[in-house]
């Protein structure tokens, strides 16, 4: 058995203070003695969120062939179980939302939400109220990102999460299962998608939803009323096995290219294990050479290897779309979301300008 740090808020601390070492990361949640001794020296945490045993996360990864007892995997996957009772306390997120206050930082990442989805429905919906209200006082000069993590299928709390938390932030970054199973619960288009089965969705079914997704629950152009006014959610940051696409409005997010490459690039690396990730043996393109990206403007993707970036414009949306190139002999899947989330937002650049009059 082997230790690693874990839970979805100290592997985006680990990989911001490991990738990016100008930052001064802070981290609230709870810590035990192994997950000190295992964080990141430079990272930044408060005594009191120290827990005497750490809660734990126990991952089984598997390739395809690989043998159980009677059973053989049909396709490389994995198992994760966790025991989580801090993470989703009141008192954890009220620390969390006074240590913004005061320690009044650049940039905000919230993740951890889906943990909630296992309590009680009267507790989790007190406890999603609780965020909100809090979230909605950030200066909205400073980037809020949410990182959804794995929702376990509950619609009634998927739905909730998506009216009551989503749009309050301005960033957000999510896999296959979680769009789809956002559109399905929201009214978006392609609602049989969900549970996504048999690999990767459509390119074009994925744009679908993207625009549905941030037109309807994005900052509006035009707000009319109060709660318009507290919308921010301009930039979506979507991820899978083959591809990865961005989707900005308005003109608060820039860099977003570079932001989209970079965590393109670190993804391969990551699961194959280290540097020489990198090397052409390791590393494979799994899209086709052609293939429909866009079906309300029909728009083709062309594949080309020494500008594999493209974008467009689609209404008042920009979409950048880049094929991502496969670890043939996957090592270590657990955390690479966390990774290439990370790394695509600390190269996206953030500035929002408020006029003195509204």
């Amino acid at each position: 058995m082997q230790y690693h740090i874990g839970g979805n808020a100290a592997l985006l601390a680990t990989r911001i203070a490991s990738n990016f070492p100008w930052t001064e990361v802070h981290l609230v949640g709870p810590i035990g003695p192994r997950s000190q001794a295992l964080l990141h020296p430079s990272i930044k945490r408060s005594n009191s969120t120290r827990i005497t045993k750490d809660e734990l996360h126990v991952i089984l990864e598997y390739k395809q062939g690989e043998v159980l007892g009677e059973h053989v995997a049909l396709g490389s996957s994995r198992f994760i179980t966790s025991h989580d009772l801090y993470s989703s306390s009141t008192i954890l997120i009220e620390m969390f939302f006074k240590a913004i206050a005061t320690v009044q930082p650049d940039l905000v990442i919230i993740t951890g939400v889906h943990l909630l989805e296992f309590l009680e429905k009267d507790v989790r919906v007190e406890k999603l109220r609780l965020i909100k209200r809090n979230i909605v006082q950030i200066d909205s000069r400073v980037p809020i990102h949410l990182k959804l993590g794995g929702l376990g299928g509950d619609q009634e709390f998927a739905k909730s999460v998506l009216e009551k938390i989503l749009p309050y932030a301005d960033s957000l970054a999510l896999t296959e299962q979680q769009l789809a199973l956002l559109a399905k619960v929201g009214g978006g288009p392609h609602p049989n998608e969900y549970p996504v089965v048999g690999g990767a969705l459509h390119t074009h079914k994925v744009i679908d939803m993207l625009h549905w997704l941030i037109t309807k629950y994005g900052k509006p152009k035009n707000a009319t009323n109060a709660e318009e006014k507290l919308k921010r959610l301009s930039r979506i940051h979507f991820t899978c096995l083959t591809f990865h696409v961005v989707v900005a409005t308005g003109s608060d997010w820039s860099n977003l290219a570079s932001g989209l490459a970079s965590g393109a690039r670190i993804a391969g690396k990551i699961v194959c294990g280290g540097e020489k990730a990198e090397a052409q043996d390791l590393l494979e393109s799994r899209t086709s050479q052609s293939f429909l990206l866009d079906s309300s403007l029909q728009k083709n993707y062309h594949f080309d290897p020494h500008h594999p970036i493209t974008s467009w414009l689609h209404d008042d949306s920009l979409f950048l779309f880049t094929p991502v190139l496969v670890c043939k002999y996957p090592r270590k899947t657990v955390g690479v979301d966390d990774t290439i989330s990370s790394t695509a937002l600390l190269y996206s650049q953030f500035y929002r300008f408020e006029p003195f009059f509204a």
